[in-house]
């Protein structure tokens, strides 16, 4: 309330737009949980941060501006919370940027080093959302079939709005022919197009025969699964269970990896005017993308490929091994010594941020682990 003022407050709650603003979800949600934990959270580091940012022209004047504003409020609180947590942890820091265009948002100094922090956020592409929407839908339309059944759909890229149906309708009717017959074998269906799906029948999408590379040819779905659109495994839960599970997943954020990495990127520019020998943090917010391990370690370090080298008369394997591709963040930069991404973590004493620290191998200008994990840790 002293924060934004009560005019404010009435006129986020009152709206009837379709898109609300990020505090009047809270709000919401606190109200049907009867938990204000994040509530308290966020107050706290408004009430940490405001000092600091007055040490600074405007730039109290601007951060409010944009926590005012949906479409910029979380760029504006990942920055907001991160001034509370180093205040709390009692480093000393001055705000940037120099000037607008240019600087890091905060210097800290930590072990009499002097440390250049960049934050920013990620949030869904356009095709991400659409991508959400289609599984939401798959889970849905699936998720209300009666059966005893756990059902796990992974997607590729090519994977659009109109294979929804098709594919649907062929889980559908799989489940209710296993149903009838009492079957509780797994099946995994192969969704190349509409007129084309296959299914792997004994299947669990995990567990693959013990001959499948001596003897490759006996299971054509082998090789050529790779080239669905979909794979989709049904799997028999419980006799006791009659309500269908739905899982999803798959290739088809792909262009996430490169979304970070070019985040990444990016904050070399706006780093410029720090020292050289300078070390150099990116405190980079995933929370609202559908990035997992998996894809962050892309993005930063670089896609990993799986060689697998084979004796095409005998069909053995003669080597295999994973590699790590030189399409990272950290193939390409010496100047970021280290990338942090948040996380939260809410427990009986309430919300506190920590992050991960993935340390870059070739930093012109290395933090030590014990320092980052003082930086980034609860």
């Amino acid at each position: 309330m002293s924060t934004f003022g009560l005019e404010f407050l009435k006129n986020i709650t009152s709206s009837t737009l379709p898109g609300k603003h990020p505090l009047r979800v809270a709000l919401e949600t606190s109200l049907c949980r009867k938990n204000d934990a994040w509530l308290s959270y966020f107050d706290h580091c408004l009430q940490v941060a405001m000092p600091m940012l007055e040490t600074v022209v405007n730039k109290k004047t601007e951060i409010l501006g944009e926590l005012r504003d949906a479409d910029k409020f979380h760029e504006a609180f990942v920055e907001i919370e991160w001034i509370a947590k180093l205040a709390d942890k009692k480093f000393e820091m001055k705000m940037a940027p120099l000037h607008p265009e240019e600087g890091p948002d905060l210097k800290v100094k930590a072990d009499d080093t002097e440390i250049c922090i960049e934050i920013t956020s990620l949030n869904l592409s356009e095709l991400e959302q659409k991508r959400e929407n289609m599984w939401t839908e798959l889970r849905t339309r699936i998720g209300n079939t009666k059966s005893r059944r756990y059902v796990s759909i992974t997607t590729n890229a090519d994977f659009c709005e109109k294979d929804v149906s098709p594919l649907v309708h062929a889980v559908q009717n799989k489940m209710s022919a296993l149903e009838r017959k009492d079957d509780h074998n797994p099946t995994t269906l192969y969704y190349f197009s509409e007129n084309d799906i296959r299914e792997w029948y004994g299947f669990d999408g995990l567990t693959l025969p013990s001959d499948v590379q001596t003897n490759w040819r006996k299971y054509p779905l082998y090789i050529e699964g790779a080239r669905a659109k979909s794979k989709v495994t049904i799997r028999f839960i419980s006799e006791n269970k009659l309500k269908t599970f739905v899982g999803t997943g798959g290739t088809g954020f792909s262009g996430l990896q490169g979304r970070i990495e070019k985040a990444v990127l990016d904050k070399i520019r706006q780093l410029k005017p720090c020292p050289a020998d300078a070390p150099k943090i990116v405190v980079l917010d995933l929370s609202r993308t559908f990035a997992d391990q998996t894809v962050i370690g892309w993005g930063i370090y670089g896609q990993d490929e799986y060689q697998l080298l084979v004796d095409t008369r005998t069909g053995r394997s003669i080597s295999e091994r994973v590699v790590r591709l030189d399409n990272g963040a950290f193939s390409i930069t010496e100047t970021i010594s280290a990338v942090i991404i948040p996380r939260k973590i809410e427990d009986a004493t309430g919300v506190h941020l920590t992050g991960d620290v993935l340390l870059n191998p070739k930093a012109r200008r290395p933090i030590p682990v014990e320092l980052l994990q003082q930086i980034a840790t609860l």
